[in-house]
């Protein structure tokens, strides 16, 4: 199991980025949230399955059709075990 927390750069916050980011999660069966700043960037937590974790960043950098992602940072990326991932306590995505 991976977590992995991003920042989203760009055009990316009153476009639906953290519902596209929701809704794919929900897809690929990831866990987190994904929230805007005040800085104008949007913040995702994302934990699951690697490949499923990497397929969604791929589509999160493309994003909803009114977005411009300009650069996704990789702010951490670890491996947890599953009793890592039971103290984090996402067992959904949220928006915030």
């Amino acid at each position: 199991m991976r977590y992995v927390k991003l920042k989203i750069y760009g055009k990316v916050q009153g476009v639906g980025m953290r519902y596209f980011i929701k809704r794919k999660a929900d897809v690929f069966k990831v866990f987190g949230y994904a929230k805007n700043l005040p800085d104008s960037t949007v913040e995702a937590l994302l934990i699951g399955d690697n490949d499923n974790i990497n397929y969604l960043i791929e589509d999160i950098k493309v994003g909803p059709s009114l977005a411009k992602v300009s650069k996704i940072e990789i702010l951490e990326d670890k491996e947890i075990n599953s009793k890592e991932f039971e103290n984090i306590g996402y067992f959904y995505f949220e928006i915030y």
